[in-house]
Parts: C-alpha cells; structure tokens; sequence
C-alpha cells in the first residue's frame, strides 16, 4: 500500500518536472529569438526581398538580392548601397529537418537569374561564377563552423569541397525588413569545371569503360534524419540518387 502511495506521489512530481522544463524551453526559445536590429557587422550582409510572398519549400520563387561586402573584416553597414552583386535570383527553402516549425533559422537554396528569370551565374562572395547557390542555416551548431571547418579541411587535403563565406542575412518577404542571423553561402554540390570536376555522360556511355569515372551520389532523406527517429517514424528509410 505504501509502496503504491509512493508511487503516485513520484508520478505527480515527475509529471510537475516535465511541466516546468517544457515551459523554461518554450520561454528560453521565445527570449531568444527577439528581433534583432542589424546596423553594421564585419560580415557580408546578403538582403533578399521577396515581393511580399513567403518562401516555400518548392518551387523557387522570384525574388531580389543585394549583398553588401566591403572586404575581409571591413565594417558593412546595411545602409551602404555599393553592392558586390545585385539582382535577381529565385529562392526555396531546403533540408528536411530545418522546414520543421520549430527550427527557427531556415535554410535556402537560391539561383541567380537574369531579368527574364532563366540561370546566370555569377560571382557570389569572390567564390567561382556559378549559378547555383546555398545559404545554410547553422542553427543547431553552436560554434557555427563544424561545416566549415570540416569543408575546408576537405580542400586543405586536395579533395574538392564546397567553398563557404560567412554572411548576416536580412529578409522581406512581408512589410519590414527582418535580420535573419548568421548564415553560410556556399557552392552547391554540381558538376562543374570549378565544383565537381567530372564529365557528363552522353546517351551512348551505357557499358563498359564508357561508364567509368566520377559519379555525385547523393542520400536523400525519404522522411526525416537518424537523429530524429523519437519523434519521427521511418526516419530510417533513405534513397540513393546518382
């Protein structure tokens, strides 16, 4: 009997713990996300306006972009208008987990286009012309820089790896311009002359030492990643893309 009044009594403490801790996370992820007001920084600042539409996840959207970059570790100040690249690009969000309502920072994936909307590359943060871009979201990553770091010990080895820069990003898609924190540019993984350097195969390389040399093989998360499998089921299912 005693046993069991015991138990009850650790069930409503439990259950009284796991209230107090839900609510400090609640309070500790709305203080902090306050809105930040961005005035200068020494990183590049990448403005994007996306005409008052909101980004989805597929397809990219028209939108505008600006970036303010008056060289390494020279103060930027979002009211400067000598902008190193400027003009129009279309814009999605990307990654599986990061769309989740709960991750707050997002990330994207953006082309830069010509005024007809088709793909023109161009020199983004002094890294090789391109047309294709990334600007990840290092959000669970307290230091910001495991991907970097990791990239650029890749490169440091003779092995190619997406180059980065890192960059404030200030977004309007509705009525204000919002400071959305730090972020990374970078290459998308592509076959490319300054990215990777394979060839394409033509319809004919279809058997024997035709079809040798390099390949970009990709794992694509059917639902979600490992590390999410408590709160998400099959998140152990993947596809692989060549």
């Amino acid at each position: 009997m005693q046993q069991g009044i015991l138990f009850c009594m650790f069930e409503k403490k439990l259950k009284t713990v796991k209230r107090a801790l839900l609510c400090i996370f609640v309070f500790c992820c709305l203080h902090s996300h306050a809105q930040v007001t961005l005035d200068s920084t020494n990183l590049p600042i990448v403005g994007i306006f996306t005409y008052f539409t909101a980004i989805p996840d597929t397809p990219k959207i028209r939108a505008l972009m600006g970036i303010i970059d008056n060289g390494y570790n020279v103060t930027n100040h979002i009211s400067d208008t000598n902008y190193t690249f400027y003009g129009n690009i279309g814009i999605e969000q990307r990654g599986s987990i990061s769309q989740q309502w709960w991750y707050w920072q997002k990330s994207y994936g953006l082309e830069t286009r010509d005024s007809l909307g088709n793909d023109s590359s161009a020199i983004i943060l002094n890294m090789p012309k391109e047309s294709d871009w990334v600007l990840y979201s290092p959000y669970d990553d307290r230091t910001l820089m495991r991907n970097v770091l990791t990239y650029d010990l890749a490169r440091q080895m003779g092995y190619y790896a997406s180059r980065t820069r890192y960059c404030e990003l200030m977004l309007m898609d509705f009525l204000t311009w919002n400071y959305k924190g730090v972020y990374v540019m970078m290459e998308k993984i592509k076959r490319d002359h300054n990215r990777v350097d394979i060839a394409k195969l033509d319809a004919d390389d279809n058997a024997g030492d035709s079809l040798t040399g390099g390949y970009i093989i990709a794992v694509v998360q059917q639902h979600q990643c490992s590390r999410c499998r408590l709160l998400f089921s099959n998140a152990d299912r993947f596809v692989l893309r060549i």
